[in-house]
């Protein structure tokens, strides 16, 4: 990875094996896409924003690049909720 790329990025805000196994992996523009759907979905399960906050409008093509079934797209949304559930657990 060149300093500064899209993959340092993304990196500098994920769990090291993400980093390690599936960013490499990625394509500039998949990596992109993955972080632009993470982050429509965390604001969508209102939990990244304050009380105005807004869903991002999705870019042509994001959930088409992910290939994700509606099936998994839901097992992904109870996944997310479970951990932001768990982690609110341990700071209290």
């Amino acid at each position: 990875m060149h300093k500064g790329s899209v993959s340092d990025a993304i990196c500098g805000r994920l769990e090291p094996l993400i980093c390690s196994v599936i960013v490499p992996a990625l394509s500039p523009s998949e990596a992109a896409g993955v972080v632009h759907a993470a982050n429509a979905l965390v604001q969508a399960l209102d939990l990244g924003g304050g009380p105005h906050a807004a869903v991002p409008r999705l870019l042509d093509g994001t959930w088409d690049g992910l290939r994700l079934t509606p099936e998994h797209l839901l097992a992904v949304c109870r996944e997310t909720e479970g951990q932001f559930e768990e982690a609110c657990q341990l700071l209290m």
